[in-house]
């Protein structure tokens, strides 16, 4: 990051100008890889570090006159910001789009790869990350113990979605019970939608 905003410094560029370079370059190059891994706090504070000396500055090298803190500049303009990403929750929303694919496609190599080696139940979000996990992986998992709120299930007469444990509404039943029941259980197959005697029984 530090070579590439170098470059930079001789440009005489005005903010405008700078802001076109750090959100369609500086903040755009390492979107591949962190679609892919959870980048170290260190590595990204540090690309973060060059952005804020660029932009305030002018210069990779020096650090600036900061007038306005880093996260008032990161709101959207709507919000009364420029619209940079704060690059560690941009990795963690890149994770969660891989996240959701491997839940769309349960049938693809890489889902059935994992499945293999660290959730053998099938369950993603019940997964851990061990000591020996893959760095990927752990990434990964990180990124799912961060957005798991943000996840929920829809119930369906073939739903596995245990009840009591589960995200299938605003939030599960009751974390504290042991009791594997499905959702199947409670749902009428002839109208798909629940019935009205079984639920009773909880």
């Amino acid at each position: 990051m530090d070579t590439r905003v170098s470059k930079w410094s001789n440009l005489l560029l005005s903010f405008s100008g700078r802001e076109v370079l750090i959100k369609y370059v500086a903040q755009a190059f390492p979107q591949y890889v962190m679609s892919c891994y959870l980048l170290p706090c260190s590595l990204v504070e540090e690309m973060s570090r060059s952005i804020r000396r660029f932009w305030w500055s002018g210069k990779g090298s020096t650090r600036g006159w900061p007038l306005v803190a880093w996260d008032d500049i990161c709101l959207p303009k709507p919000a009364g910001g420029i619209g940079f990403k704060d690059l560690h929750l941009f990795n963690i929303a890149l994770l969660g789009k891989q996240i959701w694919r491997l839940l769309s496609a349960p049938g693809s190599l890489l889902y059935r790869t994992l499945r293999a080696k660290y959730f053998l139940d099938g369950d993603l979000f019940r997964a851990s990350a061990l000591a020996l996990s893959s760095f990927a992986w752990k990434g990964l998992h990180r990124a799912m113990l961060r957005l798991r709120d943000g996840f929920y299930w829809t119930l369906g007469i073939d739903s596995q979605v245990f009840l009591f444990h589960d995200r299938w509404g605003v939030s599960p039943l009751s974390p504290l019970l042991e009791i594997p029941l499905t959702g199947r259980r409670f749902l009428s197959a002839a109208v798909n939608s629940w019935s009205p005697g079984k639920p009773v029984g909880i």
